[in-house]
C-alpha cells in the first residue's frame, strides 16, 4: 500500500526570485537594475539559466511522482485539496481539449495538476 499526500504542494519556484543564478554549463545570469526607472529586471543569461533550473525541478518532481505511483502492488492512496475543484477541473478539461493536454502539464504548479 503508498499513501501519496499532499499533491496539492506547489512547486518550488524560488529561483525565479534571486538575483544571481549559476549552471556549471550556462555560467552566471544576473539581474540589471535600472535606477532611473527604478525596475529591476532578468538578463538573457539569468532567463536561460531560469529556465534550465526549473525544467530540472520539474524533471525530478515528475520522477519522484512515478516511482511513488508505480511502487503500489495492491492500493494506491494520493490526496489532493483544492478551493472550487469543481471550477479548477472545468477549466483544466476545456484547456486539455484545446491543445490536447501538453499545455496543461507544462503550466503544472503541482503534482495534483498532472
Amino acid at each position: 500500500m503508498v499513501f501519496v499526500s499532499n499533491l496539492s504542494r506547489s512547486f518550488n519556484r524560488e529561483i525565479t526570485r534571486a538575483n544571481i543564478v549559476c549552471d556549471q554549463k550556462l555560467g552566471l545570469g544576473l539581474s540589471v537594475v535600472d535606477a532611473n526607472q527604478r525596475v529591476r529586471y532578468p538578463t538573457i543569461a539569468k532567463r536561460a539559466i531560469v529556465a534550465k533550473k526549473i525544467a530540472d525541478d520539474l524533471s525530478e518532481e515528475m520522477r519522484v511522482l512515478y516511482v511513488a505511483l508505480t511502487r503500489a502492488r495492491d492500493r494506491l492512496i494520493m490526496t489532493y485539496a483544492l478551493k472550487n475543484l469543481q471550477k479548477n477541473l472545468q477549466q483544466k478539461t476545456l484547456r486539455y481539449d484545446f491543445d490536447g493536454g501538453e499545455l496543461v502539464c507544462q503550466e503544472a504548479t503541482c503534482m495534483g495538476d498532472w
